[in-house]
């Protein structure tokens, strides 16, 4: 068996040996997180559904502590290698693959640990993603056709199941419903009588990561079923690791003493030697070294671009380089590779007033590549910027800084625009704390900026221009996830305001009504605002004759939890970046409502609400902001919520629940005008001014009091473009 085995390389630079000092740049490792993600799985063959870069891209990494959601990272290139984090007690979570409740291909992989962040520490973290699905299969005995034929095993459970047919060797991969603990197997043939033929069984408490196989056994001596002429064996087995391929991040770059991000300047022939690092938990084959300016600092090279660690890069190439002052060295370390280039003071020394870029490009033995630039700013300008500091960045602002690096200057400010904008814009600087004298900083605010926006920006003195240009980036605004309902699942009968488990953030009433192959949410290309869909949002009754109850067409950050007969639990809110506090929320609904026609829907709850035969549903839309305050119905299953709806025992949500630290809500009391979408934008009302948020949570319904069965079958929402405003 092969097994499916990835390792995340996030700590490249580790344990370097003191003997290499002079050579080896050893970072700061102050109250960070280096984070190892292994996931493993036994498979008969990997699926290209499976292969490295699609898992690599699938992963998300999510790392939270008691205040909600810190970190999210979607797929491995996105994660640094050193996270930094304030000291506290944190979890890192990881999922990857796909989440569907029966399937012969699709898998899902899951982890969790806990970790503490000390600072002036490097905590070192193995976060084991192992797989999350229980795994099931058949082995029947070579004699089965003595008994048996047209046999088909179908194992599953309510929300999914798979058909085994004949003597296949496959597995079933299922994810388990919440609160559901037991697989159930039916096998089905017909006997050489002609006779139908059907068995059925219980596997209890299956567990994830585990692998079931159903050997059936034929002993050929009675017709009793389970005893004579069949018996079912179940062979549980753990399913462990084993040697597979490795995907890692891709190579590391490091400037020693120097963020490659800010790059390098000062005056010329003052630059001395400057090293670049790159590290790979692989053997890194390829590095690419390309700049126009070769051709004229080194013109014997006769070109611009060279692969240093190519076998057959010309000897001469090297030479030239080499006797140039660009030198390199490989070194294996820890498992790894890195690799050392250098440009020496001879070359350094060369570089006149100006900008120069070094582009670097690194690929490993895994075929994963990343690059770099390393800039040379070369300027005798007696005024430098300096690098923004993330402290001074919002939505819209930012400070730039700046210092004097010669005497006699009058005047300073700042030249910004768009990173690659036609016109510049200007602005003046205050001095901080002294006069322009040699080692003066100065500084301007810069306001009505765009929010996720780069920008470069260079310092003036006197009315002339540095040739150092730096960038920074705006704060981008938090998005909602999947807030334009983009994303969706219909291949299970429980439709998926995803496009899988594994990321869900939104989830809907759809896992009760599809046991009766109803689902009250599902996208709608017609009738929307942007994009592919909007949601539509169906209140009907669910049931056959009689039997059953009204459901309204829902949706809800959350997750839907369980069904008690024909109740449902339902856990509403997720943890959100709070880092700004939104002033209103925008939505873009539609509402279709109908009367309440039937006496079960007309219903009166005392002090809440009352609704008799005839009068008109309302829906509703409302968000809520949540801090992590215990109030008694937040936890369902030690899975923590802004609230655990349950219909059942009567347990709702309300607005003024001690965690709720601000809510807005629309009402609709009739239908909204013509055939489209309309903006609703919501005031967001703060209950408490000196607590943050941790959560967010947003319910929308066809029927405003579908919490209690009641409404009217037929109403419609159609609802799109959540928005949070700032």
């Amino acid at each position: 068996m092969k097994k499916i085995n990835l390792y995340l390389m996030l700590a490249a630079f580790a344990g370097m040996t003191a003997s290499c000092a002079e050579d080896i740049y050893k970072p700061s490792a102050e109250g960070q997180l280096a984070l190892n993600t292994t996931m493993s799985e036994e498979v008969d063959v990997i699926s290209r559904a499976y292969d490295a870069e699609s898992l690599k891209e699938s992963c998300e990494i999510w790392i939270s502590n008691s205040k909600g959601l810190v970190r999210r990272y979607q797929g491995v290139g996105e994660v640094p290698s050193g996270i930094n984090l304030v000291n506290g007690a944190y979890v890192a979570q990881a999922w990857a693959g796909d989440s569907v409740s029966a399937s012969f291909d699709k898998r899902c992989y899951k982890g969790r640990v806990e970790f503490d962040i000390k600072s002036g520490i490097t905590t070192r973290v193995d976060l084991a993603c192992k797989i999350a699905n229980v795994v099931a299969s058949v082995s029947y005995p070579d004699n089965i056709g003595e008994a048996l034929t047209d046999y088909t095993m179908t194992i599953g459970h309510k929300k999914g199941t798979l058909d085994f047919v004949g003597n296949e060797k496959a597995k079933g991969y299922f994810m388990m419903p919440a609160g559901e603990k037991d697989l159930t197997y039916t096998l089905r043939g017909k006997l050489l009588s002609g006779e139908a033929f059907e068995h059925t069984g219980v596997i209890s408490n299956v567990k994830p990561a585990t692998w079931y196989i159903l050997n059936i056994e034929y002993r050929g001596s009675t017709q009793d079923v389970g005893g004579g002429i069949f018996n079912i064996v179940i062979d549980k087995q753990e399913i462990v690791k084993e040697d597979g391929f490795i995907v890692t991040a891709a190579p590391k770059f490091s400037g020693y003493g120097f963020d490659l991000n800010e790059g390098l300047s000062g005056e010329s022939k003052s630059f001395g030697r400057q090293t670049v690092y790159i590290a790979s938990a692989n053997d890194i084959t390829s590095v690419r070294l390309s700049s126009d300016s070769f051709t004229t600092l080194i013109p014997a090279l006769g070109g611009s671009d060279f692969d240093i660690l190519s076998t057959s890069i010309s000897q001469t190439v090297v030479s030239t380089l080499n006797n140039a002052g660009v030198t390199w060295r490989k070194y294996d370390q820890d498992g790894g590779t890195i690799v050392q280039v250098n440009f020496e003071e001879a070359f350094t020394n060369t570089l006149e007033n100006g900008i120069y870029d070094f582009e670097m490009a690194a690929t490993d033995s895994e075929n994963l590549r990343s690059r770099t630039t390393v800039r040379f700013n070369v300027s005798d300008a007696k005024v430098e910027a300096r690098p923004v500091e993330s402290e001074t960045i919002t939505l819209t602002e930012a400070t730039l800084r700046g210092v004097v690096t010669k005497d006699g200057v009058e005047n300073v400010g700042f030249r910004y625009r768009k990173a690659g904008a036609a016109d510049w814009k200007e602005i003046s600087a205050t001095p901080i704390s002294r006069a322009l004298a040699v080692g003066a900083t100065f500084e301007a605010k810069l306001t009505g900026l765009e929010s996720g926006t780069k920008y470069e920006y260079c310092a003036l003195f006197d009315g002339s221009a540095s040739n150092l240009v730096l960038y920074f980036s705006t704060d981008a605004v938090p998005v909602i996830p999947n807030g334009g309902f983009e994303e969706w699942n219909t291949s299970s009968k429980a439709w998926l305001v995803a496009a899988n488990e594994a990321s869900m953030f939104w989830d809907s009433g759809n896992h009760g009504s599809a046991t009766m192959n109803k689902n009250i949410t599902g996208p709608e290309s017609t009738i929307k605002h942007s994009g592919n869909y909007s949601a539509k949002l169906s209140s009907q009754f669910v049931g056959v004759g009689n039997l059953g109850k009204f459901a309204a067409g829902n949706v809800f950050i959350g997750k839907y939890l369980d069904t008690q007969g024909t109740n449902g639990i339902l856990g509403w809110g997720r943890p959100f970046d709070f880092k700004y506090l939104p002033k209103a929320v925008r939505v873009w609904v539609k509402y279709e409502p109908k009367p309440i026609a039937d006496k079960k829907e007309a219903i009166t709850v005392e002090g809440v609400f009352s609704k008799n035969i005839g009068d008109m549903d309302e829906g509703i839309v409302y968000l809520a902001l949540c801090d992590d305050t215990d109030t008694g119905k937040n936890t369902y299953n030690n899975d923590s919520w802004s609230v655990v709806v349950n219909t059942a025992t009567k347990q709702f949500f309300s607005k003024n629940d001690a965690n709720v630290v601000a809510y807005a809500e629309k009402v609709f009391t009739e239908a909204t005008a013509g055939d489209g979408l309309i903006e609703f934008v919501l005031p967001i009302e703060y209950f408490k001014n000196d607590v943050k948020p941790t959560r967010l949570m947003f319910v929308a319904s066809a029927s405003r009091y579908g919490d209690y069965f009641c409404g009217g079958r037929g109403s419609v929402m159609y609802i799109d473009d959540i928005e949070l405003i700032y």
